[in-house]
């Protein structure tokens, strides 16, 4: 025996009638609210699973991606040191508080000093060649000023909530170079020159 409800047609369990009827309620269910039962357990259960474990993961899960791929030296310095459009905010405070988690550079730890350089990858590349002049070891010192956006972390910082302090700045520049590509930003104490 069949119960038809707009096009679904759901079977009738004779126990389940005869319980229903004993019982005074109606014995026959709409499809549409066997469906909603089976929606809100599902619901149920999701919030159930959900919790800080989830919030954790969506933090992490950008970091452990980087990690599981592997970056070369040369992408590790380009996430953590090149930002070729800065003109998207002009506060340097907020550049940094915004770019130093976005790059996931906080992950782990409050990165006490980071700096961002803004240029053409390609001139910022040139430095370990044509752009550049060897310091020492492998180490080069830009032969032009770039614009620089040093953050430093603030006595306000305490991980996970780094607060940073945005200081921009026109300087050369020094990297450490592997292969013709800079993997390292190093302080210009480090190449100290004119």
């Amino acid at each position: 025996m069949k119960y038809l409800t707009s096009d679904i047609s759901l079977p009738l369990v004779p126990s389940s009638i005869d319980s229903h009827a004993a019982r005074g309620r109606p014995a026959l269910q709409t499809a549409g609210s066997i469906l909603r039962g089976k929606q809100r357990h599902q619901d149920e259960a999701m919030k159930t699973r959900m919790g800080p474990g989830l919030l954790l993961l969506i933090f992490l899960l950008p970091a452990c991606l980087a990690a599981a791929r592997r970056e070369t030296q040369y992408e590790k310095f380009q996430r953590q040191h090149v930002d070729t459009s800065r003109s998207w905010e002009p506060d340097p405070n907020r550049y940094c508080n915004l770019m130093m988690p976005r790059r996931n550079i906080t992950v782990f730890n409050c990165k006490d000093l980071n700096s961002f350089v803004h240029g053409a990858l390609a001139m910022i590349t040139a430095v370990c060649g044509s752009g550049g002049t060897q310091h020492h070891g492998n180490f080069y010192y830009s032969n032009s000023p770039f614009q620089v956006t040093d953050c430093q972390t603030t006595g306000a910082s305490r991980w996970p909530h780094c607060v940073y302090r945005g200081d921009v700045l026109s300087k050369r520049i020094c990297v450490a170079c592997k292969n013709g590509q800079p993997v390292h930003y190093a302080r210009p104490s480090v190449c100290s020159g004119p």
